[in-house]
């Protein structure tokens, strides 16, 4: 068994507001949900709150980029009986100048813990000291040559400047907002990859970025199979 990947939906949600509404979503049963949330603010952006799909979301980790005006967060969420609909993402009040998300769904992940917990098995974060042309989040060493690799990155967008994906990895989800300058990027690899990166071209630019990976489910006999026993060769 594999840990595949889909975008459910990637989108830059809007201008100035203190919530956004997402596009409606569907999400499978048992399956890890993961959301990277980026938005830029006044002042420092709140860390959001997530109501969708009636699923419990839990923080994995957020991450401030240099200017500490933008930010990224990601969620994780997983449950036996998701709704479809829409969503909220809401920052407690505080208005942000813009925001997007990239929500992605994994299957063939280990579905034990709570909300996903058992399909992550480490997280990092990274955000580039002042502008850059790159950033590269790094994990430790994986904890089974089966697991896989899932990384977001938020950036403020120009002309030149759209995120694109790393060696070894496909985009799950891309989505521009150039009136306020906010692009996210998510992306996966069904392998393992300690290195995890995105690029901007020429474009030298603030990065955010938080990485993770994710547990594939154990390899199990199913119950009342039968099993055959082969008695060993005796000269």
């Amino acid at each position: 068994m594999a840990v595949t990947a889909a975008n459910l939906t990637t989108v830059a949600g809007g201008v100035q507001a203190t919530s956004y509404t997402t596009a409606s979503t569907s999400p499978g049963a048992n399956k890890l949900e993961l959301l990277w949330v980026y938005s830029i603010a006044a002042t420092a952006p709140n860390i959001p709150t997530i109501t969708w799909n009636s699923a419990t979301w839990a923080q994995i980790d957020t991450q401030l980029d240099s200017s500490g005006l933008r930010r990224i967060t990601l969620f994780r969420s997983l449950t036996a009986s998701p709704s479809s609909g829409t969503g909220t993402i809401g920052f407690a009040g505080q208005t942000q100048q813009g925001a997007c998300w990239s929500y992605v769904e994994y299957t063939g992940i280990d579905t034990s813990g709570t909300n996903g917990s058992g399909a992550i098995v480490q997280s990092a974060k990274n955000a580039s000291a002042g502008n850059a042309t790159s950033l590269t989040v790094t994990l430790a060493a994986f904890g089974s040559a089966s697991n896989a690799t899932a990384g977001g990155f938020g950036i403020p967008l120009n002309t030149a400047s759209q995120p694109t994906v790393g060696s070894g990895f496909t985009a799950t989800g891309q989505a521009n907002q150039g009136s306020t300058n906010t692009s996210i990027g998510s992306e996966f690899n069904a392998g393992n990859d300690t290195t995890v990166d995105m690029t901007s071209g020429a474009a030298s630019i603030p990065w955010v970025g938080i990485a993770v990976e994710i547990k594939v489910a154990s390899s199990t006999v199913t119950p009342g199979a039968r099993i055959t026993y082969v008695p060993p060769f005796m000269s």
